[in-house]
């Protein structure tokens, strides 16, 4: 009931919103700070106009109500402390608020004053506290129904979002870690040459140093510019614990992760920078590291410094790339390679003891574990989830999902129910898998990843992607985040898996949500994989995703873009395109029984959207072939971009899950 003992918060929101530096230089550790302030204001300011909003509707008079004597007693006291204010005569619960207020405009001046002493104002649980007398004396005396109207909701924002907003997460490329810890070594004299240790090594290293209680190094001013720069990130970390709480700070992530090394170097900076509350999370993102990931986590759990660690922090959080995998095996087999990562990783998390939450960072797009979140929920494996799980909404999602409350209600209740069924199955016991099942998605598996290898690694493929795609007009015209590609030469190795998707999907080729998929399925028997298909909410999940993005994709328009290549590229690649297409739309309809095209809702919205976005293909085509045709000093360049940048806004306006 409304006035029934509340549940904790059940959701929570997280960001890396100017802590994930990881390939973006203007993350700094200012631009950090200055994040932590801005979602602190944000939180602050909106408490504000609650409690502006609840003096409109709590104006009853002392003569009408009945106060708990702990209320009077917490209110005199204030009076007592700061003076009666001198408005509200007779009216307890607006002076009550009249107090709560002037903490908030406080503590919202102090952080924009840029103050940094600790001792927050509210915190502590101190603005919901006070809340929380507000509601009992209500609720005991004659304002049930107005506690439940006007001060519970405020209440729960005030549980749910706290001061901090939302935590915010670091995230940095193991291998930025790698030289800043060999430098701290240097400096340090531990070691010269911590680069050129093996896995064994470095493990041996980092846990001697992480069990030793020694200082490492005092002056910063012996290590390079790189390692005090990633040292202020873990500076402003503790400034933020020690300015907000330990709640304002989220979980240190640690990109590319492929050994336990990689993780224990996280650590090994937290303890110079005087970090001790601190989730440092491993990211596996390459098919290869999903596989090493159980035993990286086993390593990790042996490790008596660790151990205690995780012990102290109380769950172990792991995050799984869908992008990078997706990229690296291509679409069929990287989503096995995550569902055994998975269950891998759980498995190591129960035998060692160890509370597991998996942090899955979905895109939008198939091609990047996108598709409707419930339904992806319920298609985990079993027994990975007890009632913990993290997942990544992109930007363009955050548009879509939650411009309009009514959607986001929606949206978040399907999450929510699908993680509430999820977590009870595994509550109840977990299902073992079918062999049969498990034997021919790996044969389905092997054989998609290696037609999809087969096209990337085939001679000239760079070139003719490089031509087809808008890619390079996407690096140049600063559209992302950050680069498209990572530092080294222009390879596919080196890109970025959200360019890789995006490009694509301009296109309307849509290749990486499904090549390799039909020749993997044509692997498996039509009777087996209806079967697979019916039985198994995995494999359900993986054929309905697929068929959206087969829907999405448009080889007529592709073709279109097959122009801006040369005739040798184009006939050596479309026919091997075009004919993968055509087997995975076949083994698409053997797996479901019925066409392509049969989910109404799904169906209609694309036929409503075609005859708008063709047209900018088209034109779009256009403009790149004479945006690469003008010399670098053309005064044209910069209008032809732009329209070209345009045209970009316009197919992922229409395609929707563009990456």
């Amino acid at each position: 009931s409304p006035s029934g003992p509340a549940l904790p918060p059940v959701l929570r929101l997280r960001s890396w919103i100017g802590g994930d530096r990881d390939g973006n230089p203007n993350v700094t550790p200012e631009v950090t700070r200055e994040a932590l302030r801005l979602q602190a204001d944000v939180a602050t300011s909106a408490f504000v106009r609650d409690v502006d909003a609840m003096v409109q509707r709590l104006s009853q008079t002392e003569e009408r109500v009945t106060l708990t004597p702990q209320f009077r007693d917490a209110l005199e006291a204030r009076e007592a402390a700061s003076g009666p204010p001198d408005r509200f005569a007779g009216e307890p619960f607006r002076r009550w608020l009249f107090f709560v207020h002037a903490q908030l405009l406080d503590a919202r001046a102090r952080l924009r004053d840029g103050a940094s002493r600790p001792g927050y104002p509210g915190g502590d649980g101190g603005y919901a506290a006070d809340l929380e007398r507000l509601l009992d004396t209500l609720r005991r005396g004659q304002g049930a129904r107005a506690a439940d109207a006007f001060v519970r909701p405020a209440w729960h924002r005030a549980r749910a979002f706290g001061f901090e907003l939302a935590p915010l997460d670091l995230r940095e490329h193991s291998g930025v870690h790698e030289r800043v810890v060999a430098d701290l070594f240097r400096a340090g004299g531990a070691h010269d040459a911590y680069e050129t240790l093996s896995e064994a090594e470095r493990i041996e290293l980092l846990a001697g140093e992480l069990a030793s209680g020694r200082p490492f190094v005092a002056d910063r001013e012996r290590l390079t510019a790189d390692t005090r720069h990633a040292l202020g990130f873990l500076d402003v970390f503790k400034w933020a614990q020690q300015e907000m709480g330990e709640a304002a700070t989220g979980s240190y992530i640690v990109s590319m992760t492929e050994g336990a090394s990689d993780v224990l170097e996280v650590l090994m900076l937290a303890k110079q920078a005087g970090v001790t509350a601190i989730d440092a999370t491993p990211l596996f993102e390459t098919q290869a590291d999903l596989e090493a990931a159980p035993e990286v986590l086993g390593t990790l759990f042996n490790l008596p410094a660790y151990r205690a660690h995780v012990e102290q922090r109380g769950v172990q959080e792991v995050m799984i790339g869908y992008s990078d995998s997706n990229k690296d095996a291509g679409f069929l087999t990287a989503n096995w390679a995550l569902y055994e990562a998975q269950q891998g990783i759980a498995a190591a998390c129960h035998d060692a003891g160890v509370p597991l939450r998996l942090f899955h960072g979905r895109g939008t797009s198939i091609g990047r574990g996108g598709g409707p979140a419930g339904r992806a929920i319920l298609a985990q494996p079993p027994g990975t989830l007890h009632g913990r799980m993290r997942l990544t909404e992109q930007g363009e999602a955050m548009a879509d999902r939650y411009t309009d409350p009514d959607l986001a209600y929606r949206h978040l209740e399907q999450i929510m129910h699908a993680f509430v069924l999820s977590s009870a199955r595994d509550a109840t016991g977990t299902p073992d898998l079918d062999p049969q099942f498990a034997e021919a998605m790996e044969q389905a598996s092997a054989t998609a990843s290696r037609t999809y290898r087969a096209l990337l690694e085939a001679p000239g493929f760079l070139d003719f992607y490089a031509d087809v795609t808008p890619i390079e007009e996407i690096g140049r015209l600063n559209v992302g985040s950050r680069p498209t590609r990572r530092k080294g030469d222009r390879s596919l190795s080196n890109l970025r898996a959200i360019p890789w998707v995006f490009s694509w999907t301009q296109t309307r080729a849509n290749l990486p949500g499904w090549f390799g998929l039909g020749s993997g399925l044509a692997e498996i028997a039509d009777a087996d994989l209806q079967r697979m298909y019916r039985e198994w909410p995995f494999f359900t999940t993986v054929i309905d995703f697929a068929r959206m993005s087969l829907l999405k994709s448009d080889m007529t328009v592709f073709a279109r873009y097959l122009d801006l290549t040369t005739q040798e590229l184009k006939d050596r690649f479309w026919p091997v395109i075009r004919d993968e297409h055509a087997l995975s739309v076949a083994r698409v309809e053997a797996a479901t029984g019925e066409p392509l095209a049969g989910e109404e809702t799904f169906d209609r919205s694309v036929r409503l959207r075609n005859p708008y976005v063709d047209p900018i293909n088209h034109l779009q085509v256009e403009l790149i072939d004479r945006l690469r045709a003008l010399p670098p000093e053309s005064p044209d360049r910069e209008p032809v971009g732009r329209a070209v940048l345009l045209s970009l806004l316009g197919v992922s306006a229409g395609m929707r899950n563009t990456g």
